[in-house]
């Protein structure tokens, strides 16, 4: 058993969930499941024909092969063929991060046993940030069937009839498990050859037993494991070749085996492959597969060997170099702060939520809740309760968060501004709220019309609290935004002890509720805003747009987390215009040791800090960093560009930030050669980045 850190419960809490949801979904699904599949096949007579079960996304057709009748003493064959649609996929015995083994149960008649399932070579399939192992187009299961030597056919010209149930999880960006049952007679003295090029396919390329003393070894860091081979066979090395773990929950799915053969032309190889920092066991033994081709194109051989495991597992992260050890380090006292910087963080905090109310994601929803408020010019006292009352909600959220934050870093934990949004749950359900938002506010629907009565009552005879809760809704949907000037502060706040941090966080909100407070304090300015008319019903539409253009963008970054569409927060390589050639740029994904090894070879780096769900981050990439006269420039300085994406959450990139005293994104970090790091401001325009790239000679 792993140790019970921190690590490893949250690896295992992750497991449980991701069980307990599968195993809802099943339960959820079966009947749906069931009723999508349509029995196509049928019998006639006596003759072999096998039967299928077809649904939109697999055909499933029971198959045999008995050359030689069914006879005592000997052996045939019964297979389920799957046939796959485009992009649809099943799994393997070991489905690697995700997904379900497909099962087959079969009703034998008596004298008759059904032997171990004959995996067909699999695949390695991509997904997202992790990898599954599986089969697309076309695979035949096989399961060999023993007839005893007390075999007795019953009467004359008799046939054999088998029934077989199975259950699969096919998959594409969503999973979908069925099942089907099928039958098939089989004639006893005949003989029965369906699809049998694939059945001889299948035979030919079952999996052999790899003789000979194999050993793996882990790593003194705990990080790999190296599996030792002696006596390779010969069609191994005669091509490209690949290793996958049958033993799951060890070995880190998406990443290549590298496989370094003897110098002296033996037949003796080392296969290192990584291990999981999520690992869920400690096997003393495990079990490998050797196929012919890459992983994601086998071509067919195979050969299965155990081996025992050497040396101690370990439990480690992610964010620190190979041969060290991670721990979470006991939280460290904070000493207080000059009260100069104390006084330039609380100003740069409370004009940070100023420049909040003025974000893409902020503005709708402050816009509409000011404009109601201040229409309410005959009731001056009402106006002013709500407005005290979305203040009031705006700076409770703010010292929540803020408490919440300080109490994880007494913990041990490092989590920054935003920190809610690397979960996916609180991403889709604020994907939800803004799309309802959006056809509320396009009058297609009135919540009014969807509540209990005694609800809507309650919410009438209580408008103050409806807009305590807009503030709190307002400080949720503020959170992707790191404002000019927040950035500083949260960063400082994080270091300061909590007599300090807390009034920097409250500085914030009461920068966000100020319009709210002006309305409170005096009423006479709202008679410079137009009068309630029909201006308003066109205003509420026009601002529905924004509502459905947040909830389309969340799921996008639902996408991204979930893994269920490419990242492209690391852009492919895009072309640029460069006065001598057409030069290449990209952007890398960023790693501690990229940014160590260019600056050691004297090369200048730009890191980008960012996260989908970062609207001031999509923003700049849309504006400043697509200008290209600034690409052209980072071109012609031979400068390392990197994306450190933070959209989940991710221990090495929270480090990076809180080391450069920050504690959100956007944050744009330049390296100039033989300088120490330098931060470049939240909104940065195109002259203040080519500013810092003229501190670098142009590159030859």
């Amino acid at each position: 058993m792993l140790p019970l850190n921190r690590k490893s419960f949250l690896a295992r809490l992750r497991h449980a969930w991701t069980g307990c949801a599968l195993s809802l979904m099943l339960a959820m699904t079966a009947e749906v499941a069931h009723a999508q599949t349509q029995v196509l096949g049928s019998k006639a007579g006596g003759s072999a024909a096998g039967d299928a079960v077809t649904t939109p996304q697999v055909q499933a057709t029971l198959l045999a092969h008995a050359p030689q009748g069914i006879k005592a003493g000997e052996t045939f064959w019964l297979g389920l063929q799957l046939v796959h649609q485009a992009h649809w996929h099943t799994y393997w015995r070991n489905p690697g991060d995700s997904g379900l083994a497909t099962e087959l149960q079969w009703q034998l008649p008596s004298g008759l046993s059904a032997g171990e399932l004959l995996w067909p070579t699999p695949k390695k399939i991509p997904i997202g940030n992790m990898a599954n192992f599986g089969y697309e187009g076309t695979t035949l299961l096989v399961t060999p069937i023993k007839v005893g030597p007390q075999f007795k056919p019953i009467g004359t010209g008799s046939a054999v009839h088998i029934q077989l149930h199975a259950n699969w999880l096919v998959c594409k960006q969503e999973c979908i498990p069925q099942e089907g049952d099928f039958q098939i007679s089989l004639p006893i003295t005949s003989s029965t050859t369906m699809a049998q090029d694939a059945f001889q396919t299948t035979l030919t390329n079952q999996v052999q037993t790899l003789s000979g003393k194999h050993s793996a070894q882990i790593s003194a860091d705990g990080r790999s494991i190296e599996l030792r081979l002696l006596s390779l066979p010969v069609d191994l090395t005669m091509g490209p070749w690949t290793v996958f773990p049958q033993t799951g929950n060890v070995i880190q799915n998406n990443a290549p085996a590298l496989i370094e053969m003897a110098a002296d032309q033996s037949d003796n190889a080392r296969v290192r492959l990584p291990i999981s920092s999520e690992r869920m066991d400690s096997p003393t033994r495990m079990s490998w597969l050797l196929v012919q081709g890459t992983a994601a194109s086998p071509t067919g051989k195979q050969w299965r060997l155990d081996t025992p495991v050497q040396g101690q597992w370990q439990s480690f992260t992610d964010d620190v170099k190979p041969g060290v050890t991670a721990r979470i380090p006991a939280p460290t006292s904070v000493s207080a702060a000059p009260l100069a910087t104390w006084a330039l963080a609380l100003l740069g905090a409370l004009l940070g939520g100023i420049f909040l109310n003025f974000m893409p994601c902020v503005f709708p929803v402050l816009a509409i809740k000011l404009l109601s408020i201040t229409q309410q010019t005959d009731k001056p006292q009402q106006m002013r309760l709500s407005a005290w009352a979305f203040s009031s909600g705006v700076l409770i959220s703010f010292m929540l968060l803020g408490g919440l934050m300080l109490g994880l870093r007494a913990a041990g934990s490092q989590l920054g501004w935003g920190f809610q949004l690397q979960s996916p749950w609180v991403v889709g359900a604020l994907a939800f709220m803004f799309a309802l938002m959006g056809l509320n506010l396009s009058g297609l629907f009135e919540f009014g019309s969807f509540v209990p009565s005694s609800v809507a009552s309650f919410q009438w005879k209580n408008p103050a609290t409806n807009s305590l809760w807009s503030g709190v809704f307002a400080v949720v949907i503020a959170s992707p935004c790191t404002a000019p000037f927040m950035g500083a502060s949260l960063g400082l706040a994080i270091g300061f002890p909590t007599w300090q941090a807390l009034p920097i966080f409250t500085a914030m909100g009461l920068g966000m509720a100020l319009p709210f407070i002006l309305v409170s304090f005096s009423t006479a300015w709202v008679r410079f805003l137009p009068r309630p008319g029909a201006w308003m019903k066109t205003f509420r539409h026009i601002m529905a747009l924004p509502m459905y253009a947040t909830a389309f963008w969340l799921v996008w970054v639902l996408g991204l987390q979930t893994g269920a569409w490419d990242n492209p927060q690391v852009a492919s390589p895009s072309s640029v215009s460069a006065s001598d050639a057409s030069k290449q740029l990209a952007w890398e994904a960023w790693s501690a040791e990229k940014v160590e090894t260019a600056r050691q070879a004297g090369r200048p780096v730009f890191v980008d800090f960012t996260a989908a769900w970062c609207v001031t981050c999509q923003f700049n990439k849309k504006t400043t960093f697509a200008d290209a006269g600034l690409l052209n420039d980072f071109v012609q300085k031979n400068v390392l560009l990197l994306r450190a994406d933070w959209t989940r959450y991710d221990p090495a990139i929270t480090k990076a930030l809180n080391d450069m005293g920050r504690n959100g994104v956007p944050v744009y970090a330049w390296y100039a050669p033989g300088q120490p790091v330098s931060l470049l401001s939240e909104l940065p325009s195109v002259q203040e980045i080519q500013n810092s790239l003229s501190q670098v000679k142009t590159s030859p």
